[in-house]
């Protein structure tokens, strides 16, 4: 913003997360810091959030819902504030071969990292499938996969490998699997290589979540209730159709899916530099 002012060059300001409408930013100030200082610190990073809206020639955001919040509180004008997601580069995806973890029962595949406010939801749904179908093994790949219980007799834990390998995995995996806490509505990186990978998506996410939506716009996978026993039955639905290959809603659009891949996404964002220089220009 400052080298905007002193040097009068547009400037396009992007947004991988919002400040004040950030997902755990109010659960964090009331959690952490006692009043009056948590509504101090809401107040300034409002203020700031706004603005850098006011001042940017153009606004990118990685989730829609973000958007939203950015409209209803900051009013920009029209067309000001664009969504540019994360996505997937096609380059992963080149000669891999699917790979099974075990050759003697379903898998269902997470990978990656999570949140520690993910953990109570994680819980949930590895307790439903254990105890809906023990048959099934969930497989935590990466970073997430030191912090969960041994316990838990359904789940293996592979530490970090490289992503050639653990796409592998997924890729001969029956299910993949996203997790978001009931309140969060942005959509983890993986998403976007879950739908390339083509295999069907288990997702515990709010169902009005922007996961949600794009999982169900490209008929993807399932969303989950983070309700128990709606969970448990959807599950046990979406096993049962499996096991007799009858999951006909299960169709993704690969079309869709191919407007997530990254080197589509950085020439839109060129697009709106040029969008913007351009606009200087005439003015």
């Amino acid at each position: 913003m400052e080298l905007k002012k002193e040097f009068d060059i547009p400037w396009v300001a992007e947004f991988g997360d919002l400040w004040a409408g950030n997902d755990f930013n109010q659960n964090y100030l009331k959690k952490e810091l006692l009043y009056p200082l948590g509504r101090l610190l809401e107040s300034r990073i409002y203020r700031g959030e706004q603005t850098i809206v006011k001042k940017a020639d153009r606004v990118i955001v990685v989730h829609p819902h973000h958007k939203e919040w950015i409209s209803q509180h900051f009013v920009p004008p029209q067309n000001k504030v664009e969504v540019v997601t994360g996505g997937y580069s096609e380059s992963d995806f080149q000669d891999l071969r699917p790979n099974r973890l075990y050759s003697d029962k379903p898998t269902i595949v997470f990978l990656g990292s999570y949140y520690h406010q993910f953990k109570e939801s994680l819980r949930d749904f590895l307790k439903t499938v254990e105890e809906l179908d023990p048959e099934f093994e969930v497989a935590f790949i990466g970073r997430g996969s030191v912090y969960l219980d041994d316990s838990v007799p359904n789940l293996t834990r592979i530490l970090h490998l490289p992503k050639p390998k653990a796409f592998s995995f997924a890729l001969g995996a029956d299910f993949l699997f996203v997790v978001m806490p009931a309140y969060a509505k942005w959509t983890p990186g993986k998403t976007y290589e879950y739908l390339r990978l083509g295999k069907p998506i288990l997702a515990l996410v709010p169902e009005d979540s922007d996961p949600a939506k794009i999982i169900r716009r490209a008929k993807a996978g399932f969303v989950l209730s983070h309700d128990v026993n709606k969970m448990k039955e959807q599950l046990k639905d979406i096993f049962d159709r499996w096991r007799t290959g009858n999951l006909t809603d299960f169709q993704p659009d690969r079309q869709y899916i191919a407007k997530f891949e990254r080197r589509k996404l950085a020439g839109r964002i060129a697009e709106i530099f040029d969008e913007v220089a351009e606009s200087r220009v005439r003015k």
